[in-house]
């Protein structure tokens, strides 16, 4: 009988994923999924993010703002791709957790991402539909008004939007239909939108003035920073990172459709940094035209481009912007808002965690149908009832929680033993004569042996459970340092200055001493298309600026983010782990081994540790 622990605790391995034969059509290729990660990222934040974070909080230097942010988005990318390298299944961080840290914390990932998407969709759907409410001067939400108002509720949005549902199901229903097709879509939207923001950028260039980013203190109006290229100081321009960071917010949606890729290892990672770059460049670009034709302080922080083209007599410009650039940026940004929530609820319906109708695939178009048309209706009555404000904090904490265990689960995998794979390697690469001819997984350890293995005394060749253990542990005790040293620098003022100093120079060296130890240890020799460079320092590095990020965010959002939990508890502890197909195939072996040992080959068995 498998015990409550071990269902909780127990983990897909590599092996097992392979045996997994996907029952969706491999229909995408790079540049789909560059398309498509472009389409979700570069949606209604470009309209905005560059004109409101140069007026109240970076001026100029935001374009600072967006390459620090660019460079925080990029670590996450790169962890991502190793892990889409080395995982190419649906699921996205999902199934990265079920392969490292186990099936209970994958089931709350995988919730959260869900949360993510969904609430990424609805926002994306409310902003489209606030936008082309623009232009009929609010002739929508007076006749939604007239239809149905929601009144004397504070959360939710005065009115239903009803072209926000619509908007949602009758794409949700285009996705279900056919996914290459709806890709197709996508890549032309996609074209026009970057078309858009290159005109922007080429025009605009032509009105650069440079004497806006060197105004003077009198030339400035009070309130609104010292002039200059840091009119708010360098700290404005970190601060301005931390809001640009969420224009970047997207890019990992197509790592959801790793069974849908027709050469995923490959594919995934190299649309992942390309479409980061293309991201990169495009904000840059319009932040820097913008902040150079008109000055930071008269930017409008709703329609910032539009705004700056009617100033300067571009009424042409204005116009294609706002028509073309911000209908067509968005609904491309809603397809790939879209697309991620059902391959994620498919993946945890398949592993038996959800309704198991859910994990239906329609046998002619090969996309998961039922999950597809569910979750673009929630996504479409969420976007309804709520408005952009409320969806926008909620979908931050999902986003920043999923980007700090993919970075975790890259330090810890790359580290980790994994029996079958090693043992394969050391048969190939050691030989049969080998004293390696067993390796035991189950032996005990020592505090000496703990010891010893925090430097590497050995010079294992590869990894062990002991190695592997000692890197999970302290993997875990710098994410503790890590929100440690975040608290320190935000609340520093009760502690004064001498008690600062000290608690952050101890917790700095615990962190150190950390990262270097496990820097030491042996890594896996498994081979892999993508490996991220810089382990362990790029992963740690990522953790660092999420954890801050999430430690930003008010009381309200984490007690809805708890709320939202609380669902996901219910129905996992009700019916995920009962039906778990992990959790079936353990009681399923239990009944065929009589044994401890596993053997692979002649030369090598392993004796499983009862913990894996």
């Amino acid at each position: 009988m498998v015990s409550f622990w071990d269902s909780i605790s127990q983990r897909k391995t590599f092996t097992s994923i392979a045996k997994e034969e996907s029952k969706l059509k491999r229909v995408l290729t790079t540049y789909d999924l560059t398309a498509l990660s472009i389409g979700s990222t570069l949606g209604i934040g470009i309209y905005f993010l560059p004109g409101a974070v140069a007026k109240n909080v970076a001026g100029p230097s935001v374009v600072l703002s967006f390459v620090l942010a660019a460079f925080a988005c990029v670590l996450s990318g790169i962890c991502y791709a190793e892990l889409s390298s080395r995982v190419p299944k649906a699921g996205s961080a999902y199934i990265y957790a079920y392969v490292t840290v186990g099936e209970l914390m994958a089931f709350i990932i995988g919730w959260v991402v869900i949360m993510e998407y969904v609430i990424g969709a609805s926002s994306v759907a409310r902003g489209l539909s606030v936008y082309v409410d623009s232009l009929f001067n609010g002739t929508m939400e007076a006749t939604f008004r007239e239809v149905y108002q929601i009144e004397n509720v504070p959360f939710l949005s005065p009115y239903f939007d009803f072209f926000t549902c619509a908007v949602c199901i009758i794409l949700g229903i285009a996705l279900s239909v056919g996914l290459k097709e709806s890709a197709r879509m996508n890549n032309v939207l996609v074209v026009i939108n970057v078309t858009v923001m290159l005109i922007v950028i080429g025009v605009g260039s032509l009105e650069a003035n440079f004497h806006n980013w060197a105004l003077t203190p009198k030339e400035v109006p009070s309130g609104f920073g010292v002039g200059g290229f840091f009119p708010y100081g360098v700290t404005g321009a970190i601060a301005g990172a931390a809001t640009c960071f969420y224009g970047f917010v997207g890019f990992d949606s197509i790592t959801t459709t790793g069974e849908e890729v027709e050469n995923p290892q490959r594919a995934l990672p190299l649309s992942i940094i390309l479409s980061l770059t293309i991201i990169c460049v495009l904000y840059c670009g319009v932040a820097i035209v913008l902040t150079l034709m008109w000055p930071y302080y008269l930017q409008d922080v709703n329609a910032p481009l539009p705004y700056v083209f009617g100033q300067i007599g571009w009424p042409w410009v204005q116009w294609v912007f706002t028509i073309i650039g911000g209908i067509v940026g968005t609904f491309a940004s809603l397809i790939g808002s879209l697309l991620p929530i059902p391959r994620v609820v498919y993946s945890m319906a398949d592993d038996g965690l959800l309704f198991k109708f859910l994990a239906t695939v329609h046998p002619k178009f090969g996309t998961p149908f039922t999950a597809t048309l569910v979750t673009s209706v929630i996504a479409g009555v969420l976007g309804g009832i709520f408005n952009l404000k409320q969806l926008v904090d909620l979908m931050s904490i999902g986003t920043l929680l999923a980007f700090t265990l993919v970075a975790v689960c890259v330090l810890i995998l790359r580290y980790r033993d994994e029996p079958d794979e090693n043992c394969m390697l050391i048969n190939s690469e050691i030989g049969e004569s080998s004293r390696l001819t067993q390796v035991w997984l189950g032996e005990k350890t020592t505090v000496k042996k703990i010891f010893k293995q925090l430097w590497n005394w050995n010079k294992l060749p590869i990894p062990t459970y002991l190695s592997s253990a000692i890197v999970t542990v302290e993997t875990v005790l710098f994410v503790t340092c890590s929100i440690g040293l975040v608290s320190l620098v935000n609340y520093n003022a009760s502690l004064g200055a001498s008690n600062f100093a000290v608690y952050t120079i101890i917790t700095v060296s615990v962190m150190i001493f950390l990262l270097f130890s496990i820097s030491l240890q042996p890594t896996s020799l498994i081979s892999l298309q993508f490996k991220a460079p810089f382990v362990p320092l790029l992963p740690a590095i990522s953790i660092m600026f999420n954890v801050y990020l999430m430690l930003l965010l008010d009381l309200a959002t984490w007690i809805r983010f708890v709320s939202w939990l609380s669902v996901g508890f219910v129905i996992y502890f009700c019916y995920g782990i009962t039906h778990s197909s992990e959790r079936k195939s353990a009681i399923q072996n239990q009944r065929e081994c009589s044994g401890g040992y596993d053997t692979l080959s002649p030369n090598i068995s392993i004796v499983r540790d009862p913990i894996l």
